[in-house]
C-alpha cells in the first residue's frame, strides 16, 4: 500500500497555490492522482523540484490508486501479537491513588516493548508511565517511549515530539510504534547514535493543540527518563528537543515553560519546524482549506483539555453533530481527507461568532508561543508558503526570541509549503544536532529574524535539492545512512 503521508507529500496537499484555490472556492473537488477518481488534471510542482526517472521537472509522478482500509495498522512487533489498545491497557490509566501525590516526572511504571522488527537500528525499547499535569494543573498520567539504538553513543538523547495531531488515543506514538507505524525521523536519529525519548505529549485526553499540556508532558517525560535511567540501564549527558507541526507545539511550549515549570530539566538545544506559533492564526488559516480537518481536531482537543466540551457540543448544530464527532474516532490522515475544504462555522449554531464564546475565545487567545523566553539555542525551519502555520507569525516569534537574547538559526524556505518542508527539513535538523552535540559548538546570536535567517550555519539541504521529492516518494535518505524508511 502506498504510504499515505507520502501520498500527501506528492499531491495537491503539498501545493500551496492549490490550497488557496480550495479556500477561495475556485476548486471544489480534488484532482485525480493516478488511478484515484476525481476531476481531470493535476497541479504542477515548482519547476525546481526534480524527481529523476519518475517525472519531468515540475510535474507529479503517476501514482497508483490509494485506499485506506478499515484498519491502517499492520502488526509487526517482535512477538507478532496485536497490542492492546490504550483504552484497554491498564498501563495507561492506573488508579489516581497511585500517582496523585507523586511529583511531576516521577515514574509510575516501566515495561520493555519489542520494536526491533520495526526499527532495524534498535537495541532495546521501553515504555515509561509517569506523573505529569494537565494544562490547568490537575494530576495526570502520561507515557513516553524510549528507543536505544545498537550504536548508542552513550551521551545524547533527542526528545522527539511527534505530530500526533489527533483526538484518539490510538494515534499516540507509543501505540502506533507497537502497531507497526514508523517515521524516518526516528531511524535517522538512531543512526546518528542518539537515543530517543518520544512522549505521548497530548496525554490520555488526546488534547491536540493544547500547548500547555503538551509542553508539560514533554518536560516531565525528560524528568521521568532521568528518574528511570538506572532501571533501564541508560546513561546520557545531553538532551535535545525536536518537533514538527503538531510536534512543534509540544516543543515550543516546552522550551518556553522550562525556566518556570521545570528549571531542573537541562536542555542542550531545541529545533522545531512547521511552527504553530499562534493557534488563533492557524485556525483561521486552515479553515475551509485542504487541512480543515485540523481545525475540527484542534477545537475538540482544546475542549477536552480545558473542560468546555459540553459548551462546544451545545453550539454544534444537531444535524451536524455526528459528522463533527467523527474527528474523535480517527487519526490525522483520515481527518485531513474527511474534512477537505469544509468550514467549521457551517457546523455551529452561531456561525463565525462561535469563537467568541468565552471559553473558546479565551483558550484560543491563550494558546500561543512567545509568552516566555527560552533559555536554550534553537534551530527553526519553516516553509515560507506554509498553508497551516503562517510564516509571518513564525517571523514574529523569531523576532521576539532574538530581541530577548535567544540564539536562533532560522531556515526560511521560500516557495515551500508545510508538507514538503517536513520532508526536506529533517536533514538540516540532523546536521544541527550534530553540531550542537559537539563540545566546541558556539551558537550564533541574532537581534531580529532577518539576522537569524542564515545559509551559513548549516550545510543546508535546500528545497531545490533534486533529491527532495525522491525522499518524499521513496523514503530515500541514503545520503544519511538510511536507504528506505517506509512509514507503513
Amino acid at each position: 500500500m502506498l504510504n499515505p503521508i507520502r501520498l500527501l507529500a506528492l499531491t495537491f496537499f503539498a501545493d500551496p497555490s492549490f490550497n488557496q484555490k480550495v479556500k477561495d472556492g475556485s476548486v471544489t473537488s480534488l484532482p485525480s492522482i493516478g488511478g484515484i477518481p476525481g476531476i481531470s488534471g493535476q497541479p504542477s510542482l515548482p519547476a525546481n523540484f526534480i524527481s529523476e526517472g519518475l517525472s519531468e521537472p515540475g510535474t507529479w509522478p503517476s501514482l497508483p490508486s490509494f485506499d485506506i482500509p478499515p484498519s491502517i495498522f499492520s502488526w509487526v512487533g517482535d512477538n507478532h501479537q496485536y497490542p492492546q489498545t490504550p483504552a484497554k491497557d491498564p498501563f495507561y490509566d492506573p488508579p489516581l491513588s497511585t500517582y496523585q501525590n507523586l511529583k511531576n516526572g516521577d515514574v509510575i511504571a516501566i515495561r520493555p516493548v519489542g520494536l526491533k522488527a520495526l526499527f532495524p537500528e534498535l537495541s532495546r525499547a521501553y515504555q515509561i508511565s509517569y506523573r505529569s499535569e494537565s494544562a490547568t494543573g490537575n494530576p495526570t498520567v502520561d507515557v513516553t517511549t524510549v528507543l536505544i539504538p545498537k550504536n548508542y553513543d552513550g551521551k545524547h538523547v533527542v526528545s522527539w515530539q511527534d505530530w500526533e495531531d489527533s483526538n484518539n488515543l490510538k494515534c499516540a506514538p507509543s501505540y502506533l510504534f507497537e502497531a507497526g507505524i514508523r517515521d524516518p525521523t526516528v531511524d535517522l536519529m538512531m543512526l546518528q547514535g542518539w537515543a530517543l525519548n518520544v512522549p505521548d505529549h497530548e496525554g490520555l485526553n488526546s488534547a491536540f493543540a493544547a500547548g500547555y499540556k503538551s509542553g508539560k508532558a514533554t518536560l516531565d517525560s525528560i524528568r521521568a527518563l532521568k528518574n528511570a535511567a538506572s532501571q533501564i540501564n541508560l546513561s546520557y549527558e545531553e538532551v535535545g528537543l525536536y518537533g514538527y507541526s503538531g510536534g512543534s507545539i509540544a516543543t515550543g511550549f516546552a522550551i518556553e515553560l522550562q525556566p518556570s515549570y521545570a528549571p531542573d530539566v537541562q536542555i542542550k538545544a531545541a529545533s522545531m519546524g512547521g511552527v504553530v506559533a499562534s493557534l488563533n492564526a492557524t485556525f483561521y488559516t486552515i479553515n475551509k482549506s485542504l487541512f480543515a480537518g485540523f481545525a475540527f481536531a484542534g477545537l475538540y482537543g482544546l475542549a477536552t483539555e480545558y473542560g468546555f466540551y459540553e459548551t462546544l457540543e451545545a453550539n454544534i448544530k444537531a444535524d451536524s453533530r455526528n459528522r463533527a464527532n467523527e474527528v474523535l474516532d480517527h487519526c490525522l490522515i483520515w481527518d485531513i481527507l474527511n474534512y477537505v475544504g469544509e468550514d467549521v462555522f457551517d457546523y455551529t449554531t452561531l456561525g463565525p461568532q462561535a469563537v467568541n464564546v468565552p471559553a473558546i475565545k479565551d483558550t484560543l487567545e491563550r494558546e500561543h508561543m512567545g509568552f516566555a523566553v527560552p533559555k536554550v539555542p534553537i534551530f527553526i525551519h519553516q516553509g515560507a508558503s506554509d498553508e497551516i502555520a503562517p510564516v509571518g507569525k513564525v517571523d514574529d516569534l523569531v523576532n521576539f526570541y532574538c530581541q530577548n537574547g535567544v540564539d536562533v538559526i532560522y531556515e526560511r524556505d521560500n516557495g515551500v509549503g508545510h508538507i514538503i518542508e517536513m520532508v526536506v527539513g529533517v536533514a538540516n535538523v540532523i546536521q544541527y544536532f550534530q553540531k550542537v552535540f559537539n563540545d566546541n559548538y558556539v551558537p550564533p546570536s541574532c537581534s531580529n529574524y532577518q539576522q537569524a535567517v542564515s545559509n551559513n550555519n548549516l550545510n543546508q539541504a535546500s528545497p531545490s535539492d533534486k533529491q527532495a521529492l525522491n525522499r518524499a516518494i521513496l523514503g530515500d535518505y541514503s545520503g544519511y545512512g538510511l536507504q528506505r524508511a517506509p512509514l507503513f
